[in-house]
């Protein structure tokens, strides 16, 4: 029992086993991949335990990455910004989670495709 499951070195802790025997409010870790499988993600969901997706909780090294690969300062302002920006992202796939009825891993998963793919588009408009 705990109010907040930190699964933060292995991958896959959230599985068969773990999950039923789960007694927190909350998991939000920095472990990648914490969910074995998909549907454990929406037995949290059913269950009522909030789920904050490993890839979002902890994109700021990915942040800090893609800051350095792009040449820039990875500890600057910018990278800086894009981190802030976490929680909002966060509260926003909880919000659309609780108003669509549905897991906030399913959320987060398509709010990335849709971001992807209006990069995308982005990128194909501005070569033209």
């Amino acid at each position: 029992a705990a109010d907040v499951f930190a699964p933060c070195a292995l991958g896959a802790v959230l599985d068969n086993e773990t999950v039923p025997a789960l007694r927190s409010a909350i998991v939000a870790g920095a472990a990648n991949n914490q969910l074995a499988q998909d549907r454990h993600g929406e037995e949290l969901h059913r269950r009522g335990i909030l789920y904050a997706p490993d890839y979002v909780i902890n994109a700021g090294g990915l942040i800090s990455v893609a800051q350095a690969v792009a040449g820039e300062d990875a500890s600057g302002a910018k990278a800086w910004s894009a981190v802030c920006r976490i929680g909002a992202v966060l509260s926003e796939i909880f919000d659309r989670a609780e108003a669509e009825g549905q897991s906030p891993g399913a959320i987060a998963d398509r709010l990335a495709v849709e971001r992807i793919a209006g990069h995308r588009r982005g990128a194909r408009e501005a070569k033209r």
